[in-house]
Protein backbone atom coordinates (compact mmCIF):
# COMPACT_ATOMS: atom_id res chain seq x y z
CA UNK A 1 0.00 0.00 0.00
CA UNK A 2 1.35 3.56 -1.17
CA UNK A 3 0.58 6.64 0.67
CA UNK A 4 -1.02 9.52 -1.47
CA UNK A 5 0.76 12.29 -2.97
CA UNK A 6 -1.09 14.97 -0.37
CA UNK A 7 0.61 12.98 2.86
CA UNK A 8 2.58 15.46 4.39
CA UNK A 9 4.35 15.84 7.81
CA UNK A 10 4.23 19.32 9.62
CA UNK A 11 7.67 20.08 10.49
CA UNK A 12 6.96 20.66 14.21
CA UNK A 13 8.74 17.98 15.77
CA UNK A 14 11.99 17.10 14.35
CA UNK A 15 15.40 16.12 15.09
CA UNK A 16 17.73 13.82 13.07
CA UNK A 17 17.02 10.84 14.38
CA UNK A 18 14.86 9.47 11.53
CA UNK A 19 14.13 10.30 7.59
CA UNK A 20 10.93 10.79 5.85
CA UNK A 21 10.24 11.72 2.27
CA UNK A 22 8.19 14.69 1.33
CA UNK A 23 5.90 14.34 -1.57
CA UNK A 24 5.93 17.71 -2.93
CA UNK A 25 9.09 17.96 -4.72
CA UNK A 26 8.25 19.20 -8.05
CA UNK A 27 11.68 17.50 -9.74
CA UNK A 28 10.61 14.26 -8.42
CA UNK A 29 13.87 13.66 -6.31
CA UNK A 30 13.13 12.77 -2.86
CA UNK A 31 13.32 15.75 -0.06
CA UNK A 32 14.35 13.79 3.46
CA UNK A 33 13.19 15.43 6.36
CA UNK A 34 14.47 14.87 10.03
CA UNK A 35 11.35 13.61 12.21
CA UNK A 36 11.55 13.98 16.01
CA UNK A 37 9.32 11.36 17.34
CA UNK A 38 8.65 14.12 20.50
CA UNK A 39 6.07 15.71 21.63
CA UNK A 40 5.36 18.43 24.96
CA UNK A 41 2.17 19.15 26.47
CA UNK A 42 -0.24 19.33 29.63
CA UNK A 43 -1.41 16.25 30.74
CA UNK A 44 -5.15 16.21 31.09
CA UNK A 45 -6.67 12.58 31.26
CA UNK A 46 -4.60 9.64 32.84
CA UNK A 47 -6.51 6.47 31.61
CA UNK A 48 -6.78 3.04 34.07
CA UNK A 49 -3.89 1.14 33.80
CA UNK A 50 -4.62 -2.02 32.19
CA UNK A 51 -3.06 -5.45 32.72
CA UNK A 52 -3.39 -8.89 31.39
CA UNK A 53 -0.91 -12.17 31.22
CA UNK A 54 0.40 -13.28 27.66
CA UNK A 55 -1.38 -16.28 26.00
CA UNK A 56 2.16 -16.82 24.01
CA UNK A 57 4.84 -16.40 26.87
CA UNK A 58 2.62 -16.51 30.10
CA UNK A 59 4.31 -13.09 31.31
CA UNK A 60 2.15 -10.63 33.11
CA UNK A 61 2.15 -7.42 30.94
CA UNK A 62 0.91 -3.79 32.16
CA UNK A 63 -0.14 -0.16 30.06
CA UNK A 64 -0.65 2.99 31.30
CA UNK A 65 -2.50 5.12 28.76
CA UNK A 66 -2.46 9.04 28.86
CA UNK A 67 -4.31 12.27 26.64
CA UNK A 68 -1.53 14.86 26.31
CA UNK A 69 -2.88 18.23 24.91
CA UNK A 70 -0.02 20.43 22.87
CA UNK A 71 0.60 24.19 23.84
CA UNK A 72 -0.29 25.62 20.62
CA UNK A 73 -2.61 28.53 19.44
CA UNK A 74 -4.42 25.20 17.81
CA UNK A 75 -4.09 22.39 20.65
CA UNK A 76 -3.99 19.33 19.80
CA UNK A 77 -4.80 16.36 21.45
CA UNK A 78 -2.85 13.18 21.44
CA UNK A 79 -3.74 9.94 23.15
CA UNK A 80 -0.66 7.55 23.54
CA UNK A 81 0.25 4.48 25.53
CA UNK A 82 3.13 3.75 28.00
CA UNK A 83 4.20 -0.13 28.07
CA UNK A 84 5.35 -2.20 30.88
CA UNK A 85 5.61 -2.26 34.25
CA UNK A 86 9.26 -0.75 34.29
CA UNK A 87 8.53 2.05 32.10
CA UNK A 88 5.27 2.68 33.89
CA UNK A 89 7.60 3.11 37.52
CA UNK A 90 10.40 5.03 35.26
CA UNK A 91 7.89 7.57 34.11
CA UNK A 92 5.20 8.65 36.50
CA UNK A 93 2.84 11.15 34.88
CA UNK A 94 0.13 13.28 36.99
CA UNK A 95 -3.08 15.05 36.24
CA UNK A 96 -1.59 18.93 34.95
CA UNK A 97 1.83 17.63 34.54
CA UNK A 98 3.83 19.48 31.38
CA UNK A 99 5.86 16.90 29.89
CA UNK A 100 7.54 15.71 26.98
CA UNK A 101 6.69 12.39 25.48
CA UNK A 102 9.28 10.64 23.21
CA UNK A 103 7.48 7.87 21.62
CA UNK A 104 7.56 5.58 18.40
CA UNK A 105 4.18 5.12 16.43
CA UNK A 106 3.69 1.13 15.53
CA UNK A 107 0.85 0.48 12.96
CA UNK A 108 -0.57 -3.03 12.66
CA UNK A 109 -3.30 -4.84 10.96
CA UNK A 110 -6.04 -6.78 12.01
CA UNK A 111 -8.98 -8.27 10.69
CA UNK A 112 -8.20 -5.60 7.33
CA UNK A 113 -8.42 -2.44 9.19
CA UNK A 114 -5.22 -1.38 10.66
CA UNK A 115 -4.71 0.46 14.33
CA UNK A 116 -1.76 2.66 15.30
CA UNK A 117 -0.69 2.89 18.38
CA UNK A 118 2.03 5.87 20.00
CA UNK A 119 3.81 4.37 22.67
CA UNK A 120 6.31 6.07 24.90
CA UNK A 121 9.64 5.30 25.80
CA UNK A 122 10.71 8.36 27.86
CA UNK A 123 8.43 10.96 29.65
CA UNK A 124 10.42 14.39 30.91
CA UNK A 125 8.79 16.84 33.13
CA UNK A 126 8.46 20.23 31.70
CA UNK A 127 9.26 21.25 28.16
CA UNK A 128 12.47 20.11 26.55
CA UNK A 129 13.43 22.48 23.93
CA UNK A 130 15.34 21.01 20.54
CA UNK A 131 18.63 21.92 20.57
CA UNK A 132 19.46 24.65 18.22
CA UNK A 133 21.31 23.81 15.25
CA UNK A 134 25.11 24.34 15.28
CA UNK A 135 26.33 27.34 13.55
CA UNK A 136 29.60 26.42 12.01
CA UNK A 137 31.18 30.31 11.68
CA UNK A 138 32.67 30.34 8.42
CA UNK A 139 35.70 32.44 7.43
CA UNK A 140 35.85 35.70 6.13
CA UNK A 141 37.80 36.63 2.62
CA UNK A 142 40.58 38.62 4.20
CA UNK A 143 41.74 41.24 1.53
CA UNK A 144 45.61 41.23 0.48
CA UNK A 145 47.66 43.79 1.11
CA UNK A 146 47.55 46.78 -1.73
CA UNK A 147 50.41 47.56 -2.78
CA UNK A 148 51.14 50.56 -5.21
CA UNK A 149 48.59 48.95 -8.03
CA UNK A 150 48.48 50.93 -10.93
CA UNK A 151 44.81 50.97 -12.44
CA UNK A 152 44.32 50.10 -15.87
CA UNK A 153 44.28 53.09 -17.83
CA UNK A 154 47.74 54.32 -15.65
CA UNK A 155 49.22 50.97 -16.79
CA UNK A 156 47.94 51.57 -20.76
CA UNK A 157 49.29 55.28 -20.45
CA UNK A 158 46.11 56.88 -21.31
CA UNK A 159 45.34 60.42 -20.73
CA UNK A 160 43.14 61.19 -17.49
CA UNK A 161 42.43 64.42 -18.05
CA UNK A 162 39.77 64.18 -21.09
CA UNK A 163 36.05 63.51 -20.89
CA UNK A 164 36.39 60.92 -24.25
CA UNK A 165 35.79 57.45 -23.09
CA UNK A 166 38.55 55.72 -25.88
Amino acid sequence: MSMSSSFRLRPVYFSPMFFIRDSTDMTGSAILLPIRMEISGKIIQVLPEQGGVSKTSGKEWKLQAYVLETQEQYPRKVHFEVFGEDRIKANPCQLDDIVTVSFDIESREFNGRWYTSIRAWKIQQGVVEAAAPQVVPVAQPVAAPQANVETFDAAAGVDETTDLPF
